[in-house]
C-alpha cells in the first residue's frame, strides 16, 4: 500500500492518511491520529487508514505502516477478430456550388456495399467566381475474420502480462510471490499475472 496525504476541511492542519493501493496490512504504528485499520485488514485504494482525529482533537495523521500489495496486469485474447481493409478500388463523385448553392449535384448512389468515405472542398481555380467543387471518394472494403488459437500466443501474453506487473514496483518493494491466472470466457480467454510486495510506507 502507498500511502498519500488526503486534504479534507483544512489542508494545513488536517490530513487523513489513505491508500493508494489494494493490499493487507503487515503492520501498524500510529504515531499521531486514529487508526482506522489493523493488522490483517484488506484495503482498497482510497479506504482511510489513519484519519486526522484523536479524540475530540484535529491533528495530522502519522503512522508507520507496512503492508503487502497486490500489482495486477490483465490481458483479454479474442479467439476470433474482424480486420477491415481497402481493397484498393475507389469512385471519385463531384458536387459543384456558386456561393453555397448547388449548381451540380451527383446523385448516384454509393457503388460499394461496404466502404468509407472521404471529402474535400477546393475552389475552382482560375476565376473569380466564388465556386467551390466537393470531392466525395468512397473506397471498397472488405472485412475479414481472424482465428487466433490462445494457446498459441499464451507464454507471450503471460511474459507480457508480467513486465506490465512488475513494472509498478516501487522501490524499496520486496516481492513476495508471483502468479498468472487464466479463466476462459465466452470466445475470449482472461489473463491476469499478480505479484505481491512487501511495501514499507
Amino acid at each position: 500500500v502507498n500511502i498519500k496525504e488526503k486534504e479534507n476541511y483544512n489542508p494545513e492542519t488536517l490530513c487523513d492518511i489513505i491508500a493508494d493501493f489494494n493490499g493487507r496490512i503487515t503492520s501498524i504504528n500510529v504515531i499521531s491520529g486514529t487508526a482506522q485499520v489493523a493488522v490483517g485488514d484488506v484495503v482498497r485504494a482510497g479506504d482511510v487508514l489513519v484519519c486526522a482525529t484523536a479524540g475530540n482533537q484535529s491533528v495530522k495523521a502519522e503512522a508507520n505502516i507496512t503492508a503487502e500489495v497486490w500489482l495486477e496486469s490483465t490481458y483479454c485474447h479474442f479467439e476470433t477478430t474482424y480486420q477491415t481493409l481497402r481493397t484498393g478500388e475507389k469512385k471519385v463523385m463531384n458536387n459543384v456550388a456558386f456561393m453555397g448553392l448547388p449548381i451540380y449535384e451527383n446523385t448516384s448512389r454509393a457503388p460499394y456495399e461496404n466502404y468509407e468515405v472521404e471529402t474535400s472542398q477546393t475552389k475552382l481555380k482560375n476565376t473569380i467566381l466564388p465556386i467551390q467543387i466537393q470531392t466525395t471518394t468512397y473506397y471498397e472494403v472488405e472485412t475479414t475474420e481472424i482465428k487466433s488459437d490462445f494457446e498459441t500466443y499464451k507464454a507471450d501474453i503471460i511474459d507480457q502480462c508480467k513486465k506490465n506487473a512488475l513494472q509498478q514496483c516501487a522501490q524499496g518493494d520486496i516481492i513476495k510471490s508471483e502468479k498468472s491466472v487464466i479463466t476462459a470466457g465466452s470466445g475470449c480467454t482472461f489473463v491476469s499475472y499478480i505479484v505481491t510486495v512487501q511495501r514499507q510506507i
